[in-house]
């Protein structure tokens, strides 16, 4: 009998470097799902979700009821199409946010693979709680939350439907900290009985001053959210934080290990260690209230982070206040860079050449920037020698 081996994470426990290595996969039988995305989160959540209209990312982007549809639809013909191919024995599928689908979608999408008489057996990676709140705490800024919120790992409702539909003996559960013992990958083949290239290990942790400025991003009055330009604009600028504040540059990594992290865990360690035979410590010292991280760049670092994009940081001006500032600024440049994008694309290298000239003339110091005028300059000229 076929199988499809469907990997739903937890997040934060190397999902990135397994969907690298799982991509494009296609011999000995097994063959990873041809979505266009590696990471199959928004493809199986759109198709298997009842609440698909509320799944974050299309709220982001401001899709309407008719263009999700048309999303589920589309992934759902590609997945079908997918599936009928006999030469496959295995099919594989990687996307964390399947974990987040309700028990009712978990046992819909059970049954939905059984009727394509396929043997369906759940790969589940649980980390420690305080470890994976640590990394949650950073990625849920990074997905626009407003503040620093605990979290609940919630082990056992990422796979209450799949335990009802499919019994324990097809949901295989193991520890994060050991299969990184032996390299992730590595020990993740195994699991699932293929060998995998290895990449490195990606997603790196956000700095204590990153995490200030991207709180700050949050907050800002405007919408940053709501359609597809101020999605690509605020996800941008992130990574620019990212970038800049980064351990390599000399920033220090966010240490939240004397907060308070988690909430309401207990219950479901119990229950992981005796249904699974998973312990982790329950963590019962006490800790400081979440609510009073508080940290704040210097302004000489800030106002050699604005100057990048030709801006100065106000120290009159609160952090938010100036990151407002920063986005609109930004948000114009998301939209120039774009119609230089449609220039290029159409071959009109003049009518790009000079955009962005005239945006570096007017403070545009981005790196980025400087290499496409140079790259235009070159392909202006080679079309005028062209043409002599």
């Amino acid at each position: 009998m076929k199988e499809i081996l469907i990997h739903i994470g937890m997040h934060k426990t190397g999902t990135t470097s397994i969907q690298e290595s799982l991509h494009k996969v296609n011999r000995e039988g097994f063959r990873t799902l041809r979505f266009h995305e590696k990471n199959h989160s928004i493809p199986m959540y759109t198709i298997f979700s009842e609440d698909r209209y509320n799944f974050p990312i299309w709220k982001k982007k401001g899709l309407t009821v008719k263009e999700i549809d048309q999303k589920a639809f589309e992934f759902k013909k590609k997945l079908e199409e997918e599936l009928a191919d006999q030469t496959v024995s295995v099919f594989l599928v990687s996307g964390e946010a399947i974990s987040l689908l309700n028990e009712d979608d978990q046992q819909r999408l059970c049954q939905f693979f059984k009727e394509k008489n396929l043997k369906v057996k759940i790969i589940y990676v649980v980390r420690d709680p305080r470890d994976f709140a640590r990394s949650s705490i950073q990625q849920k800024a990074k997905g626009f939350s407003t503040h620093l919120q605990k979290i609940n790992p919630n082990y056992r409702s990422r796979i209450s439907g799949f335990l009802k539909n499919l019994g324990k003996e097809n949901i295989f559960i193991y520890k994060y900290e050991e299969l990184v013992q032996n390299g992730l990958i590595k020990s993740f083949s195994k699991v699932i009985g293929l060998n995998l290239k290895e990449y490195n290990q990606l997603n790196e942790s956000l700095t204590s001053d990153a995490l200030a400025l991207i709180i700050a991003l949050n907050k800002i009055e405007i919408s940053t959210h709501g359609s597809e330009l101020k999605f690509r604009a605020k996800t941008n600028l992130i990574n620019l934080i990212r970038d800049f504040f980064s351990e390599s540059n000399g920033f220090n990594k966010i240490n939240l290990d004397k907060y308070d992290l988690l909430e309401d865990i207990e219950d479901d360690l119990v229950w992981l260690k005796k249904n699974f035979g998973i312990e982790y410590p329950i963590y019962d010292q006490k800790y400081i209230n979440l609510n009073t991280y508080e940290y704040t760049p210097s302004s000489k670092v800030l106002s050699k982070f604005f100057h990048i994009f030709g801006l100065n940081y106000k120290s009159s001006l609160t952090l938010v206040t100036n990151m407002q500032n920063l986005y609109k600024w930004f948000l114009k440049t998301t939209k120039n860079d774009e119609l230089i994008k449609s220039f290029i694309k159409e071959k009109k290298f003049f009518e790009a050449l000079e955009l962005r000239t005239r945006a570096i003339a007017l403070g545009d110091n981005r790196k980025s920037s400087f290499a496409q005028a140079s790259y235009l300059s070159t392909r202006c000229k080679n079309f005028e020698d062209a043409e002599i």
